[in-house]
């Protein structure tokens, strides 16, 4: 039997690899159990706060309100600051389409483009592209007063 500290074969101890190995169990590798259709349709809202926001990894959770209702959220790191990205709502949009939206969300990120500020630009537009803009209603009811 090598007592600890003792010379191997190789030259060094048993115990300088071990106590090497682990200070090496570091991993950039997501770890977080993915979740389930399942585990989401159960899950409810605690009192106490504990188990109100359920991680699926990639730094995407499923926030879980007071009411009852299920939240698509996204942290992430743009310029040095921490933000939150709202997905969507859960019924309306499912794990799958949750998990593509963050996908595209990691995207613009790697392209250096803040997601957020995106998705703000995104509305603004839908919002002056709508037909029942003042404009668009002032126009129409120019044309329909003209003889």
């Amino acid at each position: 039997m090598v007592q600890q500290g003792a010379v191997t074969a190789g030259g060094i101890g048993w115990d300088f690899w071990w106590h090497k190995a682990s200070y090496h169990r570091v991993s950039s590798r997501d770890t977080t159990v993915p979740l389930t259709d399942t585990q989401i349709r159960n899950a409810r809202f605690n009192e106490d706060g504990t188990g109100n926001r359920l991680s699926d990894g990639g730094r995407m959770y499923l926030q879980i309100a007071q009411s009852g209702a299920k939240y698509w959220r996204m942290n992430y790191r743009f310029n040095g600051k921490d933000k939150t990205l709202a997905l969507d709502v859960y019924p309306d949009v499912s794990l799958a389409a949750a998990r593509k939206k963050r996908d595209e969300a990691r995207e613009k990120l790697a392209a250096g483009v803040d997601p957020g500020e995106t998705k703000k630009a995104d509305k603004r537009a839908a919002r002056l592209a709508a037909v029942n803009t003042f404009e668009a209603v002032a126009l129409a009811w120019v044309e329909e007063r003209r003889p």
